[in-house]
């Protein structure tokens, strides 16, 4: 079984995309804490799709606190000074904010 359950906060708006197949993808990272090592935080690239990535690219804002489930994918690929390299994608299955603001009021508030 792969799956995977991150709590977090959102470190970025979350940004629309299209897939190559046309179906709406929504891509953004979370930022948690690590449970035994205070004070250091890693970051997962998440990716949604349908209407996953609808709910998180419309309610979604930085700094909101979000429970992400879902699988670890691989991805191999060659960066732009020709180095192999392996990084690991989040592809989302279910998402819960935590947090009761919407982005509309963050940004109010902000302003």
């Amino acid at each position: 079984m792969n799956e995977i359950i991150i709590e977090g906060r959102l470190a970025q708006n979350p940004e629309k995309k299209q897939a190559k197949t046309g179906t709406t993808m929504t891509t953004f990272n979370v930022a948690s804490d690590r449970m035994m090592d205070k004070g250091n935080i890693d970051y997962f690239h998440c990716i949604s799709f349908g209407q996953t990535a609808d709910y998180v690219q419309q309610y979604g804002a930085t700094g909101m606190a979000i429970i992400v489930i879902g699988e670890c994918q691989l991805s191999n690929y060659t960066d732009k000074n020709g180095h192999k390299q392996t990084g690991i994608n989040i592809i989302v299955s279910r998402i819960k904010f935590l947090t009761g603001i919407r982005r509309q009021e963050i940004q109010q508030i902000s302003c």
